[in-house]
């Protein structure tokens, strides 16, 4: 049975299919959507481009998240930690101010400790750092000389020691008291270490204080002894010292006791000798016991002509460098005979005697040249009392004519120019390796 047409449902696609204004459905349903779809494209480039601006900041403050640890840790990857203990102590040692110095906070080795941890570990553990010990012996500083001599003794190890003493008589005994100089009973414990010594003191009934050290001098190579005292009290701590190679005296008071031989020391060991001022004849009678000597330096105080020197002429067939303060009169270089000359040092002084010669024959420079039959390469030359003039220069220049290096004085630079204009002059008496001197 067939349904009520009232209730059969028309449907829309059919109905007024004639009619021009039927649009479908679906139509309208996509027609009504493009809006959205729109709105959403856009929202969609805004929040590309807003993470397209956003994105460098996130970067940057994740950048600097990860170098904020690597900046603070840096530093200890930096190449001066890095470096091996060993060779930061070495570097720590060329810090160290010429010896003599005495140990302050604020210099090194102390001051660098308050660096970091590692620099104090590694001062602390290099004995060279500590090796270097010097005194002023005064009863106001006792304890602190006994703090320092602990201190750079313990952390020395057995390093050999650089020992400076400043010895007074006064200083060397506490009032009320004869217990003596702590520290200085302790440096002499440690005698056997002793490589460098220098020494300073008034009288000679001082060195009593040091008498423990003799015969037990085993590594003592360089002394240096500075004293002011007319006593003739032997000179003789330093007697047996098998090693000692390097002598530096300056002692006014032991100007004729030395050349008498109360200035007991090891003379045929040395291959370096500087001393203060001296007559020829005193000079003399230290240099026939150095044979071995390569370096000397010294003052020659004959000021009028030295009809008295009867000393003997000295061969030294090792001496390779001398530099003499002297008097334009015949002393000491007559006297010399030396074959391995090279390098030559003159400091002129004023003499009484006016002289006729040309400098280097009036001080004998002639006869030691002849006698040595030496090739001097080296000649310094340095004229403050004004004595030389340019014919003394060309004499000079003349005499060494394998000279290759030459240095002067202020005063003689303006000479030499003048000297130098008359070239054929110079290049009759030169050698021709003098076409290369150095000026």
């Amino acid at each position: 049975m067939y349904p009520n047409q009232r209730d059969v449902a028309v449907s829309p696609i059919f109905y007024h299919a004639d009619s021009q204004s039927f649009e479908p459905p679906v139509h309208d349903i996509l027609h009504k959507n493009l809006p959205p779809q729109s709105d959403i494209a856009s929202i969609d480039e805004e929040i590309r481009v807003s993470q397209i601006h956003t994105a460098p900041s996130r970067l940057v403050a994740k950048l600097t998240a990860l170098c904020d640890p690597a900046a603070a840790s840096k530093g200890l990857i930096s190449p001066p930690r890095r470096l091996p203990a060993e060779i930061l102590g070495e570097i720590f040692i060329h810090t160290l101010p010429p010896f003599p110095f005495e140990l302050f906070p604020s210099q090194t080795p102390l001051v660098l400790e308050l660096v970091c941890r590692r620099w104090k570990d590694v001062i602390r553990s290099t004995p060279a750092l500590w090796s270097s010990i010097a005194l002023r012996l005064h009863k106001r500083s006792g304890r602190r000389d006994l703090a320092v001599a602990s201190t750079c003794l313990a952390r020395s190890g057995r390093h050999p020691l650089s020992i400076s003493l400043e010895l007074e008589w006064q200083s060397l005994r506490y009032r009320g008291s004869d217990r003596g100089y702590p520290a200085l009973a302790l440096i002499v414990a440690h005698c056997e270490r002793w490589q460098t010594v220098y020494v300073e003191f008034q009288l000679m009934n001082v060195l009593s204080e040091l008498a423990d050290v003799q015969g037990r001098l085993v590594s003592l190579e360089r002394l240096h002894v500075t004293s002011f005292t007319a006593d003739n009290t032997p000179f003789e701590v330093f007697g047996l010292a098998p090693r000692l190679r390097f002598l530096d005296i300056t002692a006014t008071g032991y100007k004729y006791i030395i050349w008498g031989g109360a200035f007991g020391l090891p003379w045929k060991g040395l291959t370096t000798l500087v001393i203060d001022e001296r007559h020829t004849n005193e000079v003399l009678g230290m240099l026939a016991d150095c044979q071995n000597l390569v370096y000397l330096k010294a003052l020659i105080s004959d000021y009028t002509c030295p009809a008295g020197i009867d000393g003997p002429t000295i061969q030294l067939a090792h001496l390779r460098s001398i530099s003499l303060t002297l008097p334009e009169v015949p002393t000491i270089l007559p006297k010399l005979i030396l074959p391995a000359l090279t390098q030559i040092s003159f400091t002129t002084i004023t003499t009484k005697n006016s002289r006729q010669d040309l400098w280097h024959v009036s001080t004998g420079l002639d006869i030691l040249l002849s006698q040595s039959g030496c090739v001097v390469r080296e000649l310094a030359l340095d004229d403050k009392v004004e004595r030389l003039e340019a014919r003394d220069l060309v004499g000079i220049l003349t005499a060494l004519p394998s000279l290759t290096e030459l240095r002067v004085s202020d005063g003689l630079k303006g000479m030499l120019q003048v000297v130098s204009k008359d070239r054929e002059e110079m290049r009759n008496g030169m050698g021709s390796e003098s076409e290369t001197l150095k000026i």
